[in-house]
């Protein structure tokens, strides 16, 4: 018999609520329970256990706890389930602190144990999908926007730590090249930025563009690739990619001719490659047991995590 994997939930909150949800749905692990400083029960499963505190939770000793709280907690709660050898799966981002983010990690692995963090859009199946077709291709410019309406959901870290940094480790997965030159521009009032655009300049030339909102009314998160010969475009939200192929330039066609066996000339060609439509979280959760188990070596390292914050910071100071 194949022992459960006893897994806690640290915070209840919405991304909270969504871990709970996937947790009970993979197979053979064991949610022994929720621990939130302000206990939300609200569209919680009612016999869920609710831990008095972050050391009632050690005490029942968990394989691994999911911390799901607001992002300038997650260095000190890692910081205490590790040093308890217990593995750990924190949502994004990693922190807000760069050295106490470095000594995490070496805590990690002077413990042997699993850090994950949560960058989902790694689990994009239209995004796995992409990772392997880029290679066909030799991109010129590589356009993110990730744009939502205003939500006081996050109120401790700004656009950048809460939304662009998905497209900022989106984009070092798939570009993966040395970075040259960082420009970024803001707008609003807050001190949180309301829109922020930000061009990367790549030292084999690519330039990539990411824009983060939290003022736009239509939520947009996409990426659009140019090519020579290509347009990609790939939307995360419904998992889809087209591929513009360039054919003919409307120049070298004369007239607008389709022969007596219904041949014509193309413009352009679209392709659609085939993507199994799962959900990134359940992927994402199913992973990190999967490393804690020994059987997949994990997707997204720390180091991959904290150089996202990095970059992070470095956009954050040139916008003070």
């Amino acid at each position: 018999m194949i022992k459960k994997m006893r897994v806690a939930v640290i915070g209840s909150g919405s991304m909270g609520k969504n871990h709970l949800r996937v947790l009970k749905k993979l197979p053979n692990v064991d949610v022994i329970g929720c621990y939130d400083k302000k206990i939300n029960r609200s569209n919680i499963d009612k016999d869920l256990f609710f831990f008095k505190s972050i050391q009632d939770v050690i005490k029942k000793k968990p394989d691994a706890v999911n911390i799901c709280t607001p992002a300038s907690s997650h260095e000190k709660i890692c910081e205490i389930f590790l040093k308890n050898n217990i593995h750990c799966f924190v949502e994004k981002p990693f922190g807000t602190n760069i050295k106490k983010c470095k000594e995490i990690i070496k805590i990690a692995k002077k413990k042997k144990k699993i850090l994950m963090v949560g960058h989902i859009e790694r689990f994009n199946p239209a995004v796995i999908q992409l990772k392997k077709l880029i290679k066909h291709f030799k991109p010129n410019v590589i356009e993110f926007k990730r744009l939502n309406s205003v939500s006081d959901r996050i109120n401790d870290v700004d656009v950048i730590s809460d939304l662009m940094i998905h497209d900022i480790d989106i984009m070092n997965f798939i570009v993966n090249k040395k970075i040259l030159e960082i420009k970024a521009y803001k707008t609003g009032k807050t001190k949180f930025f309301d829109h922020v655009i930000v061009i990367f300049k790549f030292k084999d030339k690519t330039l990539c563009i990411l824009s983060a909102s939290k003022i736009t009314k239509k939520p947009i998160r996409t990426i659009h690739i140019t090519s020579k010969n290509a347009f990609i475009e790939l939307d995360y939200s419904d998992q889809s990619i087209n591929i513009f192929h360039k054919t003919k330039s409307l120049y070298d066609v004369k007239e607008n001719i389709v022969d007596e066996f219904g041949n014509y000339n193309l413009e352009f060609a679209i392709e659609k490659p085939f993507i199994r439509r799962e959900e990134p979280l359940f992927l994402e959760l199913f992973h990190f047991i999967k490393c804690i188990q020994g059987k997949e070596k994990l997707l997204i390292s720390p180091e991959e995590a904290l150089r996202a914050v990095e970059i992070v910071n470095e956009i954050s100071m040139q916008l003070k």
